[in-house]
Formats: structure tokens, C-alpha cells, sequence
């Protein structure tokens, strides 16, 4: 693994190095450079290094070097100035200067970018007299210059001559000046650059890290050689110290970090990451542990390590060369005593020489272009990650002997194991599902199942049964005891009483004493409130605990009685007689070969407490279990009274005793045949029985094919259980058949699967099986799973008659909206707004016009019912209406002739409808009235609205209805509404209507507002009447202004 992610970061590493973008070395001259042929599409970064203008000892604004040119002086970029061969250039390291570079770049005007790397140790940076980039606070005056270092790009349109002006100031480094290049580029080319520069410096370091912390946990977790933890402190170093290089991610990062303090922190990353580097090496090879050259490199760093913590800023920043210079001095000795290793042969030396040295040459690459002695890239921290790869090989070869030896020996522990475990669970559940069968059987024999059963015949049933029982839960801690150590155990916590969970225990083991005069005495107070637990696995506990004090107990008196313990609540069992030994941890050392004491163990911790054996006194035992107990306050002060006891003795037993199960309403358990698929016959026999108590009618079916020709021939199966062996096919693939045909939300399949049978499970729920019965089954279980699982299908087919019922009304809503009219007519003459609110269930409210030059034609309409058949009325009466649009003048002659059309389609749906002719030319209006509401008549100057309903009955029952029809003449501002009954029968939530007198007091205190206000003061009155609620009806109104 360690070498895989080595050679992916190596990988990385050599592929963002190879496809770095093209540099130009073009070099600047007497402080102008010519870019102004420069191909910047290409991808190419240009360099700005060569002769600058250079003002020592000035800092000068970009405007003001004209009048100071005397003191111009042109020197090499990039270069520390403290650095310079020319003496009459060189200035101190503390010092101030003014760089200025004189650009010229295509013609046309274009987007560029520019790299500045921070000037020692602040800097300042004009691009044609504007100031783009400051670090720290550039004066001449040493003591107000603010040190400050971060890499920046700048994005500026740009064409032709450019001015480039850089002030430096430095007073806290030993070197100052621009000593690293700026560079521009197109901004394509240069986002490039900077996004492969950062992946550079993150691949290394986040590659250095992740080994470094491998090694580190590698030390903690399995305790090989110290070495590994000193290569990993060493790695994390050398990956920190690249973030200070580079695009000195550590200074985009920690933003706020003092540039005295991030220098501190770079030097003592440096200083002791060669350090480490020794340890590393000294402890992987005893043999260089007293050589004197490793213990002075491993001293000298530790010195300068604590020098640069402690000492002066002043003194700190010359610390770098000493050390390196020491290093130089020492390390030809130390390469001598490795090379001695690889020549005799010593196991890895040739591998780590080649490496150290690697590692020392490209230690003296970075010192020299630190010291600006050449000019290289840094690549210590890439040879390191380099070196780590020959590092790991070392630790594996190392291991694999070691590992290979080790695995051959567990693979056969594990074999040897895994075949104990196998063959314990075939037996427990072999032995198991008989015992469970017999068992089941006997209850429902002792139930009535079969008939009436005698007295006598109840106590003789009831022994087999108890004695079942017992075996059985003898054989579940047998199961247990392998799931325990696989974890596969499952809690299925509940809310009980404690004492209904003791008290058939006590039954139980009292029953199957040989001892007449054993006496169990319960003290576990009344009011105990209910506990949080698996009930079956407390169960399983206490049988465990109370058969120990039977089997060990001098005395026939068995006491359990609850207390407190460590904070949580304690069942503790009390007995007198010999020490069982219960403290005890490996199955070897379990007596007589019983693993209940042990199985106890874990099922006390899984419950979330803890078994306890406890000797109170000679011969006074005590096995205690501790459950978390959320009421411990009330708990103590139900301890602290006096309770009741009860004794359980031979002859006062319960002989109808039995474990008690949840109560199943079988009424409640929705109906339809189970189909059960299988040629087990007491497997059959017993599933019909269960199947019995919920009032479930079943038929069997022996193998597959009968199974798909009874679902063939019945349409009342609502289940089908099937065992997963059957004569012909698996039960899986019968699932897959019945899926073919049936959904599996409409036929549930239950599959009954051994215990031992892995992968089953994925394979059958993928096959569509609803749920899994394991064998040897509850019948609790049985009972529950199929309940839930057709509570589930009832569930699924409510959810289908609801997606039914909205898909039609979806359509009828669509059907609604494309036979209303788009937009209200209105012109000199009227002004109209119709609004239709559906219900819903959507109801048939239809409303259309009939418009000519002259006169306008309003029908408002209510057919009978809801949804689909509704609307489809309405469609069809808006046809009926367009087709006799030619008698809109007349409007009994219309409504009858609508009528006509109705009737005639045989359906004897009732239609209310009412409709107003409007004559704009002789100012009169006829209305038309077929069943329908009135007409609200609203003359200008009069306050009382006016009721216009003449008689007529509805369309679409009989052929020659009674219509009748009313005229009108009407002023100017008269206003007309019509409406459904929706409006009025609008209920609220104590149930009143909405009636048609709220809605003429309504019209009548808004007679003089304009239409859309009275349409918006309707909407919003019947809404807030209404309350928020869904509306059980169309609401339809029509207002028209004439």
C-alpha cells in the first residue's frame, strides 16, 4: 500500500514537471526588454531577468525618476543587492532600492499576467504608475520598514511600452533585493503555470505528510523499529518546509502569521528535518549509533534548532549559512561510514547510500541557489519523496519474510476456526428446528387447535413443553455463542416490565427442577417502571443466572431481587451453596463445557451493562447483570420501602404456563389467502397453524409449477411463502417468475431461508422478495412478519387508488382549463372579470361568451358531479353552445336548444346554466335562467342590489324544458354578477355557508369600487372565510361593468 501511494505522488510529480509550460530567456537590457514579437498564444512564460534600471538607497515613486537620473545605475534581476560582483552597485543587506524595467509588448491591446514574487523583505510594485502589488511597508528609514512575503499575480490589459517599477526595503533578512524572477504571461498561460506550480508543491507535501503520518501510526500500532517513527517525523518536516518555497502556500494560507515568526518557523523546519533525517539513519543501522560524525550533525542541528527559537531576529537570519556550512564539512565523513555498510553487503545500505547521497547533493543544490552561488529550482523535498520510494522498499522487504512466515500459520488458525463455528451452527440449528417444532405444536395442541384437552393431559403437555423450552434456549446459546464472536447478534429493544419478563422465567425454571423443595422468591417491587431492553435476550440471561444458582445452590431457597450497581439498575440472583466460577474468559475454560456463563457476559454488554459475580459472604453468592436504567433518582426511592414478595414453590405452579407472546388482532390484519409453496409437510402443517391465529385462510402448493398455476387460476391469493429448496425450482427464481406477472406491491413474497445460508438474503430481495423468514422460526415472528408485510400490500394498494383518483383529476383540471376562455372581453361598452377557483375534486363550473359588435352573450354553467364525467360535460356544453352560437340574440331559444342537445346524449346529467344577452344598442338586457342562481343587478345611485332570477328548470333531464326569460333596461355603471353555488355553499370550519346575503352586503359596501378591486375583495373575503382551506366545489364568479 506504502508503495503504491509512493509511485502515484512520483507519478504525479513527473507528469506536472513534464508538461510545465515553455519559458523564454529573453534578457532585458540597459532596463528595456523588446517582448513586442513574442508569440504569448503559445503557452510561453517570459522572464523578465536581465538589466535594470537601479536607484540605490532610493525609494522613488514611479513619476519622480525622471529627475534622478543621475542616479541610475543598471543592475542584474534577479540578484540580492548585497549580492552584486560590481562594488559600486553592491549595497549592505539592510538597505533600500528602486528597480525599474521598461516593457514593450504586442501592439494590440491584450490581457497579461504578472508573476511578482516578494522583494526581500518588502516590496512594492507599479505597473505604468499604478501601484498593483504591495508586501509589508517599502522607506528608506530602516526602522518603518514592515517586513511582508507573499507570491502575487496580477491581471492587467496592457499593449505596447509598460513601465514596470519595484521598490524593495529590507531590514530583517540577511540578503535583500528582487532575488527571484518576475514573469508575465497571457492569462491562459500563466493560470496554467500557477495552477501546476501549486499542484507541484501540494502533490510533494501532501505526499510527504500522508507517508510521514503512515510511518508514525505504523510505530504506535504495531511496534517495529523506532527508525520508522524518526523517517516519519523527518517526512513531515521536509513536506512542511515546502510550503514555504515555491508559491509559498504557507503565506496564502496563514495570512496573519508575523514575518519574524514565519521566518523562525522555516529555519527550525529546516534545521530539524536534517536532524531526524540522522536519527533515522543511526537507528535503522546499529552499527553508525557511536560513530562521532552522526552524533555532532544530530547536536549541531538540535544547537541551531534552539538558536533560532531563542536567539534575536538580528542573529536568526544569519543562521542558514553556518549550518549549511557544517553540514558540507561533516557530511563526506558520514557518506564514507554508509558506503563502508553497502560495500560488506549490509541488508539495504546499497539501496539507502544511493539514496543519501541523492538526498545530499540535492541538500547542496538548494544551499547554493539559497545562496544564490547558481541558479536551480528547488528539488530537496522532491528527491526526498523520491528517496521514500527506496525507503519503503526497505520496510517491506523487511516485513514480508516476517509476514509470509506469520500468514500461513493464521490462515489454518482461521480454516480450523471457521470449521468449529460452521459445524456448531448446522448442529444447533438442526437440533433446533425439531425441538421448536415440538414445541410449537404441544401449544397449539394445549391451545384448542385439535380439540378440547383434559386437565391431566394439560400438566403432561406442559412438562414437554417446559423441558422444550429449556432445550431450546440451551441451544440458542450455543448459536450465540458464534454469533457473539462474529458480532452478528441483533437487539430488538423494547419498552417491558420487568416482571413480566421474570416471572415466566421463574415458572419455567422451577418446572424443570428435580428438587420438591426448591423455592424461588421474587423481590422486585411493584411499581419498578417499565426498562428499555431486548426482552428475549434479558430472557435469555436471567434462565442463565437462576440454572447457575440451581445447579450450585445448597439451599432451596433462590432469591432475586433488584438494587443499583455502578450507577446502572442490578438483577441480582442469591443463593447459598459452592462458587461457580463465573470469572472466567476462554471457552477452554468454561467448566463442563458450558458456554451460558460466558454467553452471558456478552449479552450483558450488548444490552449496554455488565455480569457480575460477586461472593457476599462464606457460601453467599451473588450473580448480578446491570442495565441502564433512565429513572435511577425514582429507582432508589423504590428501593428504599418495604415490598411485597412472592414465592414460587413445586405444586403451586402454573400448569398453562408458557412464554408470553404480543397479542395479534387478527381483525386487523387485512384479508385474502396466503399461498404456501414447499413439500415440508410439518413445516406446511405448522405455518397453517400460526396462520390460523390471525384468521388466515391457506393453501399449499408442493413445488413451483403448482405454485403459478394456483396464482393463475385464483385472483384471492394476497401472500405467497415459499421455502427457498424446492422439488423443481429455487425459490428465488420463483420469485423472479411471480415478479414477471406480479408487482411486488400487489403479491408480497415471504421466503423462508436457513440461518447458515449467506448471500442469500441480497440474491432474494433482489429477485423481489418483500421479506425473510429465518429457519427455525417464532411463531411470533411468523405472525408479525406477515401481518406487517400485508398491512404493507394494503398500504401500496391505497397508494395506487390515490395515484388513480389524481391522475384523474389531473385531466379533468386540464379538460376544465382548456374549455374556460383564456382572457375576459371588454371594450367601450363593458369591462368583464370571470374567475373560476377549482375544487379539489374538481367540479363542472363552466362560464363562456358569446360577443358581437352589438350585444354580448354570458352563460355561466353547473354541471352535476365531479371530475372526468364533469368536465367532460362541460366540454361538451361549450361545443353545443358554439355550434347555436347564432341564436346568442336569443336567449330562451338557446338554453332550450342546449337543453335539446343534452338530452339527447342519453346520460341524464343535470345542468344549472344561466344566460345574459346584453344590448349595448338599446340598453337592455334579457336573462335566461334554466335552474341556475340569480342574477345580482346593480344600478348606479341605488344602494340595494337587485335580484334577477326568472324561472326555468335545469338542462339535460327532459326535452321542452320551461325556460323563461326576464328583460331589463339599463343605465350607464350598471353592474352584473353572476355566480355558482360554490360561492354560497362555501363552508368554513364551524360549518356556516357563506350564503348569498354576505355576498349582496358584500356588492352593496363596494358599489362604487372599480371591478378589479371588487374581484380581488370577493377572492380575498371568501378565502379568509374559508380559512385557508381547500374549497369542496367549484367557486365560479362573474362580474360585468356596463
Amino acid at each position: 500500500m506504502t508503495i503504491r501511494v509512493v509511485l502515484r505522488s512520483l507519478f504525479l510529480v513527473l507528469a506536472l514537471g513534464a508538461c510545465q509550460n515553455k519559458r523564454s530567456f529573453q534578457t532585458a537590457e540597459k532596463g528595456s526588454i523588446d517582448l513586442s514579437q513574442a508569440q504569448f498564444d503559445d503557452g510561453s512564460v517570459y522572464e523578465l531577468d536581465g538589466e535594470w534600471e537601479f536607484y540605490p538607497n532610493r525609494i522613488l515613486p514611479p513619476e519622480s525618476l525622471k529627475s534622478h537620473l543621475a542616479a541610475k545605475r543598471f543592475a542584474p534581476v534577479p540578484l540580492s543587492f548585497n549580492r552584486y560582483s560590481d562594488l559600486t552597485l553592491r549595497l549592505p543587506a539592510e538597505a533600500s532600492a528602486t528597480y525599474r524595467l521598461t516593457l514593450t509588448l504586442p501592439a494590440q491591446i491584450a490581457s497579461y499576467t504578472f508573476r511578482f514574487p516578494s522583494g526581500q523583505t518588502a516590496s512594492r510594485f507599479f505597473v505604468n504608475g499604478h501601484s498593483e502589488v504591495q508586501n509589508g511597508i517599502v522607506s528608506e528609514l530602516m526602522d518603518q520598514v514592515r517586513p511582508g512575503s507573499r507570491m502575487r499575480y496580477v491581471q492587467l490589459p496592457l499593449a505596447g511600452k509598460t513601465e514596470i517599477v519595484v521598490q524593495v526595503s529590507n531590514a530583517d533578512s540577511h540578503r535583500g533585493g528582487i532575488n527571484r524572477s518576475i514573469s508575465v504571461a497571457s492569462v491562459r498561460a500563466m493560470d496554467q503555470f500557477r495552477l501546476k506550480a501549486l499542484m507541484l508543491d501540494i502533490v510533494v507535501s501532501v505526499a510527504l505528510m500522508t507517508f510521514a503520518f503512515y510511518h508514525i501510526l505504523l510505530f504506535l500500532l504495531r511496534h517495529p523499529e523506532p527508525s520508522s517513527v524518526y523517517y516519519g517525523i523527518f517526512c513531515l518536516l521536509v513536506g512542511t518546509s515546502r510550503l514555504f518555497v515555491g508559491e509559498q502556500i504557507f503565506d496564502d494560507v496563514f495570512t496573519t502569521v508575523p514575518w519574524t515568526l514565519r521566518l523562525r518557523l522555516e529555519y527550525v523546519v529546516n534545521l530539524l528535518d536534517a536532524a531526524f533525517f540522522i536519527i533515522y539513519i543511526r537507528t535503522f543501522y546499529a552499527q553508525l549509533g557511536n560513530k562521532l560524525v552522526f552524533r555532532l550533525l544530530v547536536g549541531m542541528s538540535f544547537v541551531f534548532a534552539s538558536a533560532a527559537i531563542l536567539l534575536p531576529q538580528g542573529i536568526v537570519r544569519y543562521l542558514r549559512e553556518p549550518f549549511q556550512l557544517g553540514i558540507a564539512v561533516m557530511a563526506p565523513f558520514a557518506l564514507y561510514y554508509l558506503a563502508q555498510l553497502a560495500w560488506l553487503n549490509v541488508y539495504g545500505a546499497r539501496v539507502l547510500t544511493v539514496g543519501v547521497f541523492a538526498i545530499a547533493a540535492a541538500f547542496f543544490n538548494d544551499a547554493l541557489s539559497g545562496a544564490e552561488v547558481i541558479s536551480t529550482p528547488t528539488i530537496f523535498s522532491i528527491t526526498i519523496l523520491g528517496f521514500t520510494f527506496l525507503q519503503a522498499i526497505l520496510i517491506s522487504g523487511k516485513s514480508v519474510s516476517l509476514f509470509y512466515e506469520n500468514a500461513e500459520l493464521s490462515q489454518k488458525l482461521l480454516r480450523s476456526d471457521k470449521l468449529r463455528d460452521e459445524s456448531l451452527t448446522q448442529t444447533s440449528q438442526e437440533l433446533r428446528t425439531p425441538v421448536q417444532a415440538m414445541v410449537q405444536t404441544v401449544e397449539n395442541v394445549r391451545r384448542g387447535v385439535a380439540g378440547a384437552v383434559s386437565e391431566q393431559v394439560q400438566r403432561t403437555l406442559s412438562v414437554i413443553e417446559e423441558n422444550g423450552r429449556r432445550l431450546m434456549y440451551l441451544i440458542d446459546d450455543l448459536t450465540d455463542f458464534v454469533r457473539l464472536k462474529h458480532s452478528d447478534i441483533r437487539l430488538n429493544m423494547q419498552t417491558v416490565a420487568l416482571k413480566k419478563i421474570v416471572h415466566p422465567i421463574l415458572k419455567l425454571c422451577l418446572g424443570l427442577s428435580d428438587n420438591k423443595q426448591l423455592a424461588l422468591i421474587d423481590e422486585i417491587p411493584e411499581g419498578l417502571q417499565d426498562i428499555h431492553t431486548d426482552p428475549a435476550r434479558l430472557q435469555q440471561i436471567l434462565l442463565n443466572l437462576v440454572s447457575t444458582a440451581i445447579r450450585y445452590s445448597h439451599s432451596p431457597a433462590i432469591t432475586v431481587k433488584l438494587g443499583t450497581m455502578h450507577g446502572q439498575l442490578a438483577i441480582s440472583v442469591l443463593y447459598f451453596g459452592s462458587d461457580p466460577d463465573a470469572r472466567f474468559s476462554e471457552v477452554n475454560d468454561l467448566p463442563n463445557g458450558d458456554v451460558g456463563p460466558l454467553v452471558t457476559q456478552k449479552l450483558a454488554q450488548l444490552l449496554g451493562g455488565h455480569y457480575h459475580y460477586q461472593k457476599l459472604a462464606e457460601s453467599h453468592h451473588a450473580l448480578t447483570v446491570t442495565l441502564p436504567y433512565q429513572q435511577m433518582s425514582a429507582l432508589e426511592v423504590l428501593l428504599a420501602g418495604t415490598h411485597a414478595r412472592t414465592e414460587y414453590r413445586k405444586g403451586n405452579e402454573d400448569s398453562t404456563l408458557s412464554l408470553p407472546e404480543r397479542g395479534i388482532d387478527a381483525a386487523a390484519t387485512p384479508g385474502g389467502k396466503v399461498l404456501i409453496i414447499g413439500d415440508n409437510v410439518s413445516q406446511n402443517r405448522l405455518l397453517q397453524d400460526q396462520l390460523a391465529t390471525l384468521g388466515k385462510e391457506s393453501q399449499i402448493a408442493k413445488n413451483g409449477a403448482e405454485a403459478m398455476l394456483r396464482l393463475q387460476d385464483s385472483e384471492d391469493i394476497a401472500l405467497v411463502i415459499s421455502d427457498v429448496l424446492l422439488s423443481d425450482v429455487s425459490g428465488i427464481e420463483l420469485a423472479m417468475n411471480i415478479r414477471a406477472s406480479f408487482d411486488i406491491g400487489i403479491l408480497p413474497i415471504i421466503l423462508l431461508i436457513d440461518n447458515n445460508q449467506a448471500g442469500v438474503a441480497a440474491s432474494a430481495f433482489s429477485a423481489g422478495v418483500n421479506d425473510l423468514i429465518r429457519r427455525p422460526f417464532e411463531k411470533a415472528e411468523v405472525v408479525a412478519r406477515v401481518r406487517n408485510v400485508l398491512l404493507q400490500r394494503e398500504a401500496s394498494l391505497a397508494r395506487e387508488n390515490y395515484r388513480a383518483l389524481n391522475r384523474e383529476l389531473e385531466i379533468a383540471r386540464s379538460i376544465q382549463e382548456s374549455i374556460l376562455p383564456r382572457a375576459n372581453p371588454g371594450n367601450e361598452n363593458f369591462q368583464i372579470e370571470a374567475v373560476c377557483l377549482p375544487a379539489r375534486s374538481i367540479g363542472g363550473d363552466f362560464y363562456d361568451f358569446l360577443e358581437e359588435d352589438s350585444f354580448i352573450g354570458v352563460l355561466i354553467a353547473d354541471v352535476a358531479g365531479h371530475g372526468i364525467p364533469a368536465a367532460l360535460y362541460a366540454a361538451m356544453l361549450k361545443i353545443a353552445l358554439h355550434n347555436l352560437r347564432d341564436q346568442a340574440r336569443f336567449p330562451e331559444k338557446l338554453l332550450k336548444n342546449l337543453n335539446d342537445v343534452m338530452v339527447e346524449r342519453g346520460e341524464r346529467t343535470f345542468i344549472s346554466c344561466a344566460y345574459t344577452m346584453v344590448d349595448f344598442k338599446n340598453r337592455r338586457l334579457l336573462h335566461a335562467n334554466a335552474g341556475h342562481l340569480p342574477l345580482l343587478l346593480q344600478e348606479p345611485g341605488k344602494k340595494h342590489v337587485k335580484r334577477v332570477h326568472p324561472p326555468g328548470g335545469v338542462l339535460g333531464v327532459r326535452k321542452a324544458a320551461a325556460i323563461t326569460v326576464e328583460m331589463q333596461h339599463f343605465l350607464p355603471k350598471t353592474r352584473l354578477v353572476l355566480f355558482t353555488d360554490g360561492v354560497i355553499e362555501l363552508t368554513n370550519k364551524a360549518g356556516k355557508f357563506f350564503e348569498e346575503a354576505r355576498l349582496v352586503s358584500l356588492l352593496e359596501d363596494m358599489r362604487e369600487e372599480p371591478i378589479v378591486a371588487v374581484r380581488d375583495r370577493l377572492l380575498a373575503e371568501m378565502r379568509g372565510f374559508s380559512e385557508g382551506g381547500t374549497f369542496l366545489d367549484d367557486v365560479t364568479f362573474i362580474i360585468i361593468d356596463l
